[in-house]
Parts: C-alpha cells; structure tokens; sequence
C-alpha cells in the first residue's frame, strides 16, 4: 500500500467517502503505533516490528496461529 496514492481528503482510492477528513498521504508515518481493540476485548500475539527502508512498500504477513474469536 502506498500511502501517496491516497492524495484526496475524505476519499478512498476507489473515490467512496471515508471517515477521515484528511487524505492518508498526510497522516504522520512517524511515531508510536496503537492497537485498535473498538470497544472489545482483544489478544495480540506474535507481533513483529521491523524498519522498512525509504519507501519499500509494505506487505502483511502472518506467520502465527490465528486464535478463534471467543
């Protein structure tokens, strides 16, 4: 995902609105990262960190075992 594609405030790529009233390409990319848990209990395991380099895009691996919702 490259976040300078989504140049347009308060619009996805695709050009349906979104919840933000700024475009994603000006959100800070520094900084601390949160969990969302929207108001539920959640479990985070096996979470890895890593430093990518200037302008690698991202992918999302998972290498842990899901846990079934409960």
């Amino acid at each position: 995902m490259d976040l300078d594609e989504w140049n347009r405030d308060g619009l996805n790529l695709d050009g349906k609105k979104n919840k933000f009233k700024l475009a994603m390409s000006k959100f800070g990319r520094e900084g601390q990262i949160g969990f969302q848990d929207h108001g539920r209990k959640v479990w985070y395991r096996c979470i890895r960190i890593k430093q990518l380099r200037d302008r690698q895009k991202i992918t999302w691996t998972f290498d842990c075992p899901i846990a079934p919702h409960l």
